[in-house]
C-alpha cells in the first residue's frame, strides 16, 4: 500500500481531530489521582470524546474492548482498562485516539501518580525527550531512519532501551496505514519524507531490556524483565519547512509536565543539513541605449516613434509568401527505403505526400483529372 499524501483540506480535518484528542488527554491529566481505577479513566475518555460528537477509535478496533489504552509501570502498551487501582509512585501511559469526520488523531503521554521514584522519573523524562528529538528530524527530504536513529542514540546513551516490537504508523482516514515509523535505525535510510505525509512518532522506552511479551488477552504488552516502561506520542504532518504537530496540547499537561527539562544541553540535532538557500536573483539587465539604428525587433527599439506615440510595439512584418513550385519540384519523389528529409515526402510512408498544380502523389499515381507532369 502506498503512502497517502494529505491535501490541505485533509490536513485541516486532521488538525481538528488532533486537537480533540489533545484536549481529552489534558482532561485526563487534570483528573488523574491515586485511588483512581483505570476503568474510571476509560469512562472519562469515552464521555469526553462522545461529548464532542466524535468516536473513541480503540473501541472495537480488532476486538479491543475499551475506549482508551492504559499502561501501568512495566506495561509497555495496549493495557486494557479495568478494576486496577492507581497507587502513589506509579507511572501510567494513557493513549487516546479520536475519530471525527472520518479522520483520526492519536496522542499519548505518561503521567506520574503521586511522587515518582528516581527510576520512574528517569525513564519518563528520557521518553519525553526522545519524542522531541524524533520530531526535530521531520521535514521534507529527510528519511524515516533519521527519526529512529535520533531516538535510539539518545535513549541508549541514557542507559535505557528502545522497544522494537511496536512502532509508529501512518494515520489519516485509517487508524493505521503506511508508513511504518521505527524508533531505532540508521540515519539516511528508509523512506524519504514528503510534504503532506501524516504519521505518529511514539517511542516506547524501557528502563531495562527492550524485549517485551504479550499477555494472554492478546493485547497487553509488558517488559520481559519487569522493568519500567514509558511512552509519549504525537501525530505530525510533514511540511516544506519542517513539520506541524497536529496533537499539540493547548496547555501544560498536569501530573506529567511537572519537572524542568533534565536534558537541557541535549541539542535537537537535525539528521542532515537544511536545504540550501535559493541562489540570489540575477541583476536586471541595463536598459537598451537609444539609437537611430533600427533594432532587430522593432518593439525593443526604445527610439521607435511608433512606440512613443501609441505605447505599443508595431506589429512585426508578415513572412514573405512562399515561392511557387518550379518544374523540378513537381517531379515525383523516387521510392526509397530511407525516409526523405521531410517524412511526408517519402512515397512509401504516406498516402498523400504533396499536391502542386493539380498533380497529386498518391502511391505514385496521378490524381483523377490531373495530367502527369512533364
Amino acid at each position: 500500500m502506498s503512502i497517502d499524501i494529505k491535501s490541505p483540506r485533509e490536513i485541516d480535518a486532521m488538525r481538528v481531530v488532533g486537537q480533540m484528542a489533545a484536549e481529552t488527554l489534558v482532561l485526563v491529566g487534570k483528573h488523574l489521582r491515586a485511588g483512581m481505577t483505570t476503568d474510571e479513566i476509560n469512562a472519562l475518555v469515552h464521555e469526553d470524546t462522545v461529548r464532542r460528537d466524535a468516536y473513541p477509535a480503540p473501541l472495537g478496533y480488532r476486538g479491543f474492548p475499551k475506549s482508551v489504552c492504559t499502561s501501568i509501570n512495566h506495561v509497555v502498551c495496549h493495557g486494557i482498562p479495568g478494576a486496577e487501582v492507581l497507587k502513589d509512585g506509579d507511572i501510567i501511559n494513557v493513549d487516546v485516539t479520536t475519530r471525527y469526520n472520518g479522520f483520526h488523531g492519536d496522542t499519548s503521554a505518561t503521567f506520574y501518580v503521586g511522587t515518582p521514584s528516581a527510576d520512574a522519573k528517569h525513564v519518563v523524562e528520557v521518553s519525553r525527550k526522545s519524542l522531541a528529538l524524533g520530531i526535530a528530524q521531520v521535514r521534507e527530504g529527510a528519511r524515516l531512519g533519521d527519526i529512529g536513529a535520533a531516538i535510539q542514540e539518545f535513549a541508549e546513551g541514557q542507559g535505557c532501551s528502545v522497544v522494537r516490537s511496536f512502532i509508529g504508523h501512518g494515520i489519516g482516514r485509517r487508524f493505521h496505514e503506511p508508513p511504518d515509523v521505527f524508533h531505532f535505525g540508521k540515519r539516511g535510510t528508509g523512506t524519504k519524507l514528503k510534504a503532506g505525509m501524516c504519521f505518529t512518532i511514539e517511542p516506547m522506552i524501557n528502563l531495562g531490556d527492550y524485549l517485551v511479551e504479550v499477555l494472554d488477552d492478546n493485547w497487553t504488552a509488558v517488559t520481559v524483565d519487569g522493568s519500567l516502561s514509558a511512552q509519549f506520542e504525537h501525530t505530525v504532518v510533514v511540511t516544506k519547512t519542517g513539520c506541524e504537530v497536529l496533537t499539540r496540547r493547548p496547555e501544560v499537561l498536569q501530573n506529567s509536565e511537572i519537572f524542568p527539562d533534565p536534558f537541557p544541553d541535549t541539542p535537537l540535532i537535525f539528521a542532515a543539513p537544511l536545504p540550501r538557500a535559493p541562489p540570489p536573483l540575477r541583476a536586471a539587465a541595463p536598459p537598451l541605449a537609444s539609437s537611430t539604428r533600427p533594432a532587430r525587433y522593432p518593439h525593443r527599439h526604445a527610439a521607435d516613434p511608433r512606440v512613443a506615440r501609441t505605447g505599443t510595439p508595431p506589429r512585426p512584418a508578415r513572412c514573405p509568401p512562399s515561392t511557387p513550385p518550379t518544374r523540378a519540384s513537381r517531379v515525383p519523389a523516387r521510392r526509397t527505403s530511407t525516409p526523405a528529409r521531410c517524412p511526408y515526402r517519402h512515397v512509401g510512408a504516406t498516402r498523400l505526400l504533396r499536391r502542386h498544380e493539380g498533380w497529386a502523389l498518391s502511391w505514385g499515381r496521378p490524381a483523377p483529372g490531373a495530367s502527369a507532369p512533364r
